[in-house]
């Protein structure tokens, strides 16, 4: 018999194990199994338990077809979380649900690129490279930040539809969709692939509430757009762009809204350069807890603005 209808309208349980809950009934504990509770229900009292296990409640979302309340559960974890076989098996099961719906192997214009064991498989060369470039230079961010393949579609694809106005990426950490320039000169994709890849794992990587400051998005796909093109780039260019603004252009684009490209671009390549990228990660971190861009530099760094302007 079932006696789970009896329960929909119950207050949450007092206790959640991993195999049951536990309700008042009467004044006398009622045990009921987790495998008997209907998806809705058990997302309704898992979903915002800090008590119960994440690969819990990420299960709950995703068996309940509210996939959506699932990704900022896993997008707040800074670490790989995604690796947990408890959380990867839910996103994974959902994720080839939803491939099987977009069939993008039955639209040319629909690269995939996905994770085949240790290898990494793409639809096209240059997007393989991309992501390659990506990996490079956010090295010290865990990877993956997502889970399974990614979706490269054209801007004016009926996938857009699902995406925000303001937005070319669908910002998720199972099956994420990147709109792009598919009318672009193949020499140029594989850049336009690789800002568009920076700005999608910055975007998984627990950002604050008001996200990442915008000179951080804008700089960080600069520098591996510049790494897909094969321009390094140029330490002696990036200098001479800090030290031709100075301490107060700096500090104008650590207030910008709206960052211009080209100076964002020279503050990340002194933050990615080889010999520093493996910190990057460290600065994110106070950034996430509400330091300033000048603070975190000096805690992850060890430097100040004055530094990075006179500094390669």
């Amino acid at each position: 018999m079932d006696f789970t209808g009896l329960f929909v309208h119950a207050e949450q349980p007092a206790v959640i194990t991993g195999a049951a809950v536990v309700l008042p009934a009467f004044g006398t504990p009622f045990i009921l199994p987790v495998e008997c509770l209907p998806p809705d229900l058990r997302l309704k009292w898992f979903l915002r338990r800090d008590d119960v296990p994440l690969a819990q409640r990420i299960s709950a979302a995703v068996d309940a077809g509210q996939s959506h309340a699932a990704w900022p559960l896993v997008i707040a974890q800074p670490d790989a979380v995604l690796i947990a076989p408890a959380i990867a098996g839910p996103l994974l099961r959902w994720s080839a649900a939803e491939l099987r719906l977009l069939d993008p192997t039955a639209n040319p214009n629909l690269p995939v690129l996905r994770r085949q064991g240790d290898a990494l498989v793409a639809g096209r060369e240059e997007d393989l490279l991309a992501l390659k470039d990506v990996q490079g230079v956010l090295g010290s961010l865990p990877w993956p930040r997502w889970l399974g393949p990614l979706l490269c579609v054209p801007r004016d694809d009926r996938l857009l539809a699902v995406l925000p106005t303001s937005h070319t990426a669908l910002v998720r950490p199972a099956l994420p969709v990147l709109a792009v320039n598919v009318a672009a000169p193949r020499e140029l994709r594989r850049s336009v692939i690789a800002a568009g890849l920076a700005h999608l794992a910055l975007d998984l990587t627990a950002p604050p509430p008001a996200g990442w400051p915008a000179w951080i998005h804008v700089g960080t796909a600069g520098v591996c757009a510049a790494v897909a093109r094969g321009e390094g780039p140029s330490p002696r260019l990036m200098w001479q762009r800090r030290h031709a603004a100075g301490g107060a252009g700096i500090a104008r684009l650590f207030a910008s809204a709206e960052p211009d490209r080209e100076l964002a671009t020279a503050v990340c390549a002194y933050l990615l350069h080889s010999s520093r990228r493996g910190r990057f990660a460290a600065f994110l971190d106070p950034l996430r807890h509400g330091a300033s861009s000048e603070t975190a530099l000096l805690i992850a760094y060890g430097v100040s603005v004055d530094d990075i302007i006179s500094q390669r």
